[in-house]
């Protein structure tokens, strides 16, 4: 005979969780004045089927999925002019990938017994965003006569390109289950 723990996870939906990361560095001396360094990280994750969703009771169909994916690649430039002259080039690439999905049919309607139950397509899970940013910093440090005079700049460029389509399926509440079973929901 079936256990009685078997027989409640038999009825359960596959979920998941996986993660990975990788990072590198690599670092070069070339000469005495020059010095370069270039480093990449990546970090990749996935959410399958249990990103959660309302805070009552949700059916499977009321939670969703994740993705989100990071890359970032830096590069270093260190020249020594002289004693007393160093300039420091760092350029920066990095993206951020995050998707979120939910489990029932996108664009779909969300139904809400408050206490009993939810089931249909959350109304905060069906995202994307894809964001990006290129940078390039320019520092040059002087000493001279007991001080130290640096001087730079920094520019920063982030795109974004994104996507909320949030309560587009539409959310009906009924305030009780013999409502639900009415069909008379008190917001919609």
């Amino acid at each position: 005979s079936a256990s009685p723990v078997r027989a409640v996870l038999r009825d359960l939906y596959p979920t998941g969780t996986r993660g990975t990361d990788f990072s590198g560095k690599l670092n070069h001396q070339a000469g005495v004045a020059n010095a370069f360094s270039s480093r990449y990280a990546s970090s990749r994750g996935r959410v399958r089927a249990e990103v959660q969703g309302p805070e009552n009771f949700p059916d499977r169909s009321a939670q969703g999925s994740s993705l989100t994916e990071d890359h970032s690649l830096v590069g270093n430039w260190l020249l020594v002019v002289s004693p007393r002259v160093v300039n420091d080039v760092r350029l920066q690439w990095s993206r951020r990938r995050m998707d979120l999905s939910p489990n029932a049919p996108a664009g779909g309607p969300m139904f809400e017994i408050p206490g009993v139950a939810t089931f249909g397509a959350f109304y905060r899970l069906n995202s994307s965003r894809d964001e990006r940013h290129y940078q390039i910093v320019e520092q040059l440090s002087v000493s001279a006569a007991g001080h130290r005079l640096s001087a730079g700049a920094d520019v920063h460029l982030v795109t974004l390109d994104a996507a909320i389509r949030n309560r587009f399926g539409g959310i009906f509440l009924f305030p009780s289950l013999a409502d639900f079973e009415a069909g008379r929901p008190d917001v919609f």
